[in-house]
């Protein structure tokens, strides 16, 4: 709006700068009529029977212009002065503004109508194409489940992460854990588990990163792993919420690889990540973190 009324005032200017000046002589007409014009043409011979018992003789010029004299001033008052003609560069100005601010506000109205019409057409039909056919990224995922399919949700910091069922490989608590030197700052440690050893992830440290300082770290209390699929890794949390079937419909899945291929969508309803367990286990493999390309 601010746009449009910078070029409203642009265009007003411009009018005032091609207004027209009016005439000089116009004004000249206005304010000195011509009195020659309004002179009264007088009856020489009605004058001469007016005054012929007081000089007896011939009006001479010499009186015919002491009485125009004395004539003026009657013919002077009854002049009508000239009627102003009707000038109105104002009210012509405030309606080429009008017109013109109207017509680019309804433009403008129109393009955004438009293209505000054309991005939710795009977006109906992106859900449509992904109930579809699924996003490359999470083919493999959204095959293995059912159009409903069970997760469970479990907390990290205040954090609530979702990891489907199908890709759950148990939940185990969390006892003695020995840390290993040279591992990155995501590695929590190592616990022994049926005979194996199993790694633990600190998962505040390793989901993010940017927040997860020395203060955070002391209010974190670990209690459960979850852990993923066959593997040998497990997420540390701090509580287990549920387990509920959600329906394929309730996720935002991911359209596109992206940096975080870990991240399989997000669950409308409970505002949660879910996770793409298989990524996840590539990149702890890789000894990469959440954030690494």
């Amino acid at each position: 709006m601010t746009s449009l009324v910078d070029e409203a005032v642009f265009d007003y200017f411009n009018v005032l700068l091609t207004e027209v000046e009016e005439p000089s002589h116009v004004a000249a007409t206005l304010t000195q009529p011509k009195l020659k014009e309004f002179e009264p043409q007088l009856d020489k011979q009605a004058l001469e029977q007016l005054l012929a018992p007081v000089f007896k003789t011939k009006v001479t010029p010499q009186i015919e212009v002491k009485v125009n004299a004395q004539v003026k001033p009657q013919a002077k008052a009854e002049i009508k002065p000239v009627s102003k003609p009707e000038i109105k560069p104002v009210s012509k100005i405030e309606s080429k503004i009008e017109s013109k601010i109207e017509s680019k506000i309804e433009s403008k109205l129109e393009s955004k109508i438009e293209s505000k019409i054309a991005s939710q057409i795009n977006q109906v039909v992106e859900i449509q194409q992904l109930a579809v056919s699924p996003p490359k990224v999470t083919k493999d995922l959204l095959e293995s489940l059912d159009d409903e399919f069970p997760v469970l949700f479990f907390k990290v910091a205040g954090l609530t992460l979702a990891v489907p069922l199908v890709s759950l490989g148990g939940i185990v608590k969390l006892e003695r854990v020995n840390h290993i030197m040279g591992r990155p700052d995501w590695y929590k440690g190592v616990q022994t588990h049926r005979g194996a050893q199993l790694n633990v992830v600190d998962t505040c440290a390793w989901v993010m990163p940017e927040k997860y300082d020395s203060a955070l770290a002391e209010t974190v209390n670990y209690q459960y792993v979850v852990l993923l699929e066959d593997s040998n890794w497990g997420l540390a949390c701090e509580s287990l919420v549920n387990s509920v079937k959600i329906n394929k419909s309730a996720v935002n899945w991911r359209s596109n690889a992206g940096k975080r291929p870990w991240l399989a969508g997000v669950v409308r309803e409970q505002m949660c990540g879910i996770l793409h367990v298989h990524a996840l286990i590539e990149l702890l493999n890789s000894g990469l973190g959440s954030q690494d390309p």
